[in-house]
């Protein structure tokens, strides 16, 4: 299992875990929905982590989606 970014905070407080896509996906959200519940059940001590995905391109059908689970979408452009 490998996420491609995990940000943890110095006091463990705001910790992410990241997927990062060319173009928001489905493989990108499940992807991360899979890397949190991982990565939450292995290392219990990160404590919740937030779920984000970074994009060059978004797409406006996925996006409800990602935020009915949770995950934040960074992307540069939408289409």
């Amino acid at each position: 299992m490998f996420a491609d970014c995990l940000v943890v905070s110095k006091d463990f407080s705001s910790n992410w875990v990241i997927e990062i896509k060319e173009r928001l996906n489905y493989e990108a959200i499940g992807q991360v929905i899979v890397y949190k519940d991982l990565l939450e059940e292995d290392y219990p001590w990160l404590g919740s982590l937030k779920m984000g995905i970074a994009c060059l391109y978004g797409d406006n059908r996925l996006e409800p989606t990602c935020e009915k689970y949770g995950i934040e979408v960074f992307a540069l452009r939408k289409f």
